[in-house]
């Protein structure tokens, strides 16, 4: 099962998403998957000046 790195909810069988290769520089680089309804969120946050953080 894949997970929403944006909403962190599962992503069922079906549904749109989009995969990423993301690069960590302690892991390399890493695959992560959005929902494609979570596309436009990353979209503003990252035209934002508040940068959306994960901790």
């Amino acid at each position: 099962m894949m997970e929403c790195e944006w909403c962190e909810k599962d992503i069922p069988e079906g549904v749109a998403y989009i995969n990423a290769p993301i690069y960590y520089l302690k892991s390399g680089w890493v695959d992560v998957f959005y929902h494609l309804s979570c596309l436009p969120a990353i979209r503003a946050s990252i035209s934002s000046p508040i940068s959306h953080t994960k901790t």
